[in-house]
């Protein structure tokens, strides 16, 4: 029995090849995966605020200890002065004097954060995928670890749905709950400098100067 000629004719080939170097072009082409991020101020503290869905495997204890929710918001401060919840100029002094422990305050938002707290500032930033994966590292460093690597739950945070972390690092006059909001952005590729942010306003106007 005749077989014949069991390869593609030319024309074939090329156009396979075409058609291939296409779809890899167009796919080069796409834009890259983007995610919203919000900054949240209230009185002299800011927080950082991720949806759910832009979580990586470095925070995924956070729903764990928290429960599920649309997004979350993190921030980082003096263990004392954070936990009261009162924001006196006066009882944050001393932990602005020398340096303290600090704790990871998280929760868990049930709604967006500008219908969550209608009180506060809220700014919007855009971060790339391989920013959010640097922020999501950035932040999970932030949290104490235990010796088999666990994160340390505290005591109930300041709303419903809100813990308390024991916090890595140490906090003072020269690096603030507000400096490492920064620092978390900057670690995300931001054009921002974390450097002698120190106040609420300073890393509002900051992030607001920012040519995105």
């Amino acid at each position: 029995m005749w077989q014949g000629n069991s390869r593609a004719p030319g024309w074939l080939r090329l156009s396979g090849r075409w058609l291939a170097v296409m779809g890899v072009g167009m796919l080069l082409m796409l834009p890259a995966v983007a995610s919203e991020v919000h900054v949240t101020r209230y009185s002299w503290h800011t927080g950082i605020v991720i949806a759910a869905e832009d979580l990586t495997a470095a925070l995924d204890f956070v729903p764990d200890h928290l429960g599920e929710a649309p997004y979350y918001e993190f921030g980082w401060g003096d263990a004392e002065y954070y936990q009261r919840g009162e924001d006196s100029p006066w009882l944050m002094a001393p932990a602005a004097l020398w340096p303290t422990d600090s704790v990871m305050h998280v929760v868990a938002l049930p709604d967006h954060p500008e219908r969550y707290f209608p009180a506060s500032e809220v700014e919007h930033l855009t971060v790339d995928q391989e920013g959010m994966e640097a922020m999501n590292d950035f932040i999970a460093d932030s949290f104490a670890r235990t010796e088999d690597g666990a994160v340390e739950p505290g005591g109930p945070g300041l709303y419903a749905d809100s813990l308390f972390f024991t916090g890595e690092g140490r906090f003072h006059l020269r690096r603030t709950c507000n400096t490492w909001t920064v620092e978390v952005l900057a670690a995300a590729g931001l054009p921002i400098e974390p450097a002698g942010i120190i106040r609420a306003s300073s890393a509002m106007d900051a992030i607001r100067a920012m040519e995105l």
